[in-house]
């Protein structure tokens, strides 16, 4: 039945995905357990190539007393089984993929509307300050300007 090959024994827990982060501490802790369950499934996916060939995991004690087509049908239930379960696992992870992209364009829109707005603010920041100082230099005397004595 393929259950010691079964991706459910390997217990990734499926990030939780939302569909935008706002913060880097969120945009940290999203990605940091997207990147652990990718892990998982490699896990996975190295074990699940170590018992391939399918015929691999028959005990060579059985396979020994097997006939060619006792073996032949072994081989490929059990080809059968592994392609289910890699299957199985495959669209998991296409689907956690596409969630995870969705989530990386929606968060880089909304962080990009961020640096603009805060852009924009600090530009009118600028332009005020840029104001207030050339109206504070139009009323303050240039002390060598007129009206005042030369020293010479």
């Amino acid at each position: 039945d393929g259950g010691d090959v079964k991706f459910s024994n390997f217990h990734c827990v499926k990030p939780a995905i939302p569909d935008v982060s706002k913060s880097n501490e969120e945009i940290k802790q999203v990605t940091a357990s997207i990147n652990a369950w990718l892990a998982c499934y490699n896990d996975f996916v190295t074990h699940l190539n170590g018992v391939l060939p399918a015929g691999k995991a028959i005990p060579k004690d059985l396979g020994n007393i097997m006939n060619d087509q006792e073996m032949g049908r072994a081989m490929n239930l059990m080809d059968k089984t592994y392609s289910a379960i890699a299957s199985d696992a495959n669209s998991q992870t296409q689907a956690i993929l596409k969630k995870q992209e969705e989530w990386k364009k929606a968060t880089e829109v909304y962080v990009a509307g961020v640096n603009e707005k805060i852009r924009r603010e600090n530009e009118i920041l600028q332009r005020e300050m840029d104001a207030k100082m050339a109206t504070r230099g139009e009323n303050r005397r240039d002390p060598t300007g007129p009206g005042v004595p030369s020293k010479r």
